[in-house]
């Protein structure tokens, strides 16, 4: 998963976008991470996309917690209004079977709830994502269960 966000990264900064630092500090073993493809991209994709500052730095911070792993994704852009953090909050809290009601409400933030309606099907209650403003910028938390969750289908990769 890291690698696929750090490829998306390449293709951004190719394109002109050439003022972006990218870090990963881990805590455990990322390659014995078990989760779904694809749910750090859309997060890193939201880092870029949102980002009004001349120079983009993103940092992925990935820690034991217990029994999960929290991925944490830090970046330094403009912090989310109020207004805006509410609303993501609320539908990121909404009941993971809600997740085609809401995408056709809501035109915007479709990433963010895919990702958290997969991690929360993947690994049950208490996992997903939340969003914070902090001083510096915003950071995304991603909560996985160590060990893995219910292994369906194609869906899930080594991260």
């Amino acid at each position: 998963e890291i690698d696929h966000a750090k490829n998306y990264l390449s293709i951004v900064q190719k394109k002109g976008c050439s003022g972006m630092t990218v870090t990963v500090d881990s805590g455990v073993n990322i390659h014995a991470v078990y989760c779904p493809q694809f749910i750090l991209q859309p997060i890193v994709e939201n880092a870029v996309k949102y980002n009004q500052r001349e120079e983009l730095a993103i940092r992925m911070d990935i820690r034991n917690s217990g029994e999960q792993i929290r991925i944490c994704v830090f970046n330094n852009g403009i912090p989310i209004t109020a207004e805006v953090l509410e609303e993501l909050e609320r539908k990121l809290a909404a009941d993971s079977t809600e997740f085609l009601e809401v995408k056709e409400t809501y035109k915007n933030g479709i990433g963010l709830i895919n990702v958290n309606t997969r991690l929360r099907y993947f690994y049950g209650d208490g996992c997903g994502i939340r969003i914070q403003n902090v001083p510096d910028g915003v950071k995304v938390i991603l909560t996985v269960k160590q060990g893995g969750g219910v292994r369906r289908g194609d869906e899930s990769s080594d991260c």
